[in-house]
């Protein structure tokens, strides 16, 4: 039975094999420009269609595979797309609205892929309590699949709030 911790375990493992790989020993990290506009079309895309409460604009940013991996905030591993699509659309079901916006993100060449990490702020409006603000910090890996950029894995953690 794979769980939580099994999960986080294996995407440590394989975040250590590819900091240690080939692909970081001496090769150029910087993206290309069309990498670059690739990978920052795919952040607008998602934010915008979170921001609209889009599940299908927001599911077509994610790997449509099995081996999808999506760890929220509050630790709770969701494991293929179709397990990440129930829970957005009963996410997005229980908001009136919400305003994400990316602060800064980084990118790293990892293989064929790409890492970023990067900071949001949320404004997510339910739609029976008060608004929940929060700042976010994130690590994904994305690739070209079918075509397209999109996200194969992602780790989301919230940031405690700072004192006054």
């Amino acid at each position: 039975m794979i769980n939580g911790r099994t999960v986080l375990l294996a995407l440590s493992l394989a975040l250590v094999g590819t900091i240690h790989s080939p692909a970081f020993a001496g090769d150029d990290l910087e993206l290309t420009a069309e990498e670059l506009a690739g990978v920052q079309d795919l952040d607008h895309r998602f934010v915008d269609a979170y921001n609209r409460l889009d599940i299908d604009d927001f599911m077509d940013c994610l790997w449509k595979s099995p081996n999808l991996v999506v760890l929220l905030y509050d630790g709770t591993v969701f494991i293929g797309w179709d397990a990440v699509r129930e829970v957005t659309e009963s996410t997005f079901a229980s908001l009136d609205s919400a305003n994400v916006k990316i602060e800064e993100i980084t990118y790293l060449r990892s293989g064929d892929a790409i890492m970023a990490v990067g900071t949001a702020s949320y404004e997510l409006q339910p739609k029976d309590g008060p608004l929940k603000k929060f700042t976010g910090r994130w690590t994904d890996f994305r690739r070209i699949e079918d075509g397209k950029w999109v996200y194969v894995s992602d780790h989301a953690q919230a940031l405690a709030p700072q004192a006054p």
